[in-house]
């Protein structure tokens, strides 16, 4: 059965003494979202502190599908991102191009189980408990360019992927406690000492490793979500490298006009990037306003 979509419920409003109907709960996983925020960022050098106005796009789709009963229960969680972007329009990057952080997509499935299990084929086969939920993550098209005095490349993450493991088991909608791994390859653009293009590979073959942390309260009001990759890889020039990864994110409605929240985001990230010459330890922080659509 379809439990998620692309509308509300009713039991998602709710009515005052004068019998005027207002929406009081949220999805936070089905949304159009425009933003704006103060930006913050700066390396582990002697680099002054880039900041700017950042800019942000999200088009989020989560569909729940749930079936049986008792033990036999399963749901179903899709979560679906498409052209997720911050820009930094004032702030030039690589080729004099505007900073940006963007993603065509990224999509996230779960399945929960009630009694989740693993069968032994034999004679007669046996079903043993299995204590963990599965989910699969990919991302695809991801592009960083950060400020040219931080870091004077491009980096495109062509695809990433994960299969991830949670032990909590959450009843909750978009709530997850997950470790797992997968593949990446990715490319960075950068120049030569000859002010050339140069381009280098890189490749996680199974070895970037993942955990994230998800929590969002029942009306969808109040989003916390954390997340850390590390990602032993190779690449073309340099060899084999470490590349790291860690976010922090809040996410807080603060009212919302006509049905529509705007709420409060705030978000921490750190990021470890290698180019051909250097590695650069970034991090940055931003702090501002979403409209959110509900969808």
């Amino acid at each position: 059965m379809l439990v998620g979509s692309l509308s509300a419920t009713a039991d998602d409003f709710s009515t005052d003494e004068q019998g005027r109907e207002f929406r009081v709960s949220f999805d936070p996983g089905t949304r159009w979202a425009l933003g704006a925020a103060a930006h913050f960022e700066s390396d582990a050098g002697d680099s002054p502190l880039d900041t700017a106005a950042v800019f942000s796009h999200a088009f989020e789709v989560r569909v729940v599908s749930e079936y049986g009963a008792g033990d036999e229960y399963v749901r179903w969680q899709f979560d679906s991102g498409i052209l997720l972007a911050d820009v930094r329009p004032w702030s030039t990057g690589f080729g004099g191009a505007p900073t940006l952080d963007a993603t065509a997509y990224d999509g996230a499935y779960f399945r929960h189980a009630a009694e989740p299990y693993v069968t032994l084929p034999g004679n007669p086969p046996e079903r043993l408990y299995f204590p963990f939920d599965i989910a699969f993550e990919v991302e695809a098209g991801h592009v960083l360019i950060e400020p040219a005095p931080l870091a004077d490349f491009l980096r495109v993450d062509v695809l990433r992927g994960a299969v991830l493991l949670d032990s909590w088991r959450p009843d909750g909608v978009g709530d997850c406690l997950q470790l797992g791994v997968g593949p990446s390859y990715g490319l960075d653009l950068g120049k030569n000492p000859g002010g050339h293009i140069a381009v280098v590979h890189r490749v996680a073959p199974f070895s970037a490793f993942e955990a994230r942390f998800r929590l969002q309260d029942d009306p969808g009001l109040t989003v916390f979500d954390a997340k850390a990759i590390v990602a032993p890889s190779w690449a073309s020039v340099g060899g084999w490298g470490l590349e790291l990864e860690g976010s922090l994110r809040f996410e807080r409605i603060l009212l919302a006009v006509n049905d529509e929240p705007l709420a409060f985001v705030a978000e921490a990230n750190y990021r470890r990037l290698s180019d051909t010459e250097k590695t650069v330890d970034l991090v940055r922080a931003t702090a501002g306003l979403s409209w959110m659509f509900q969808l």
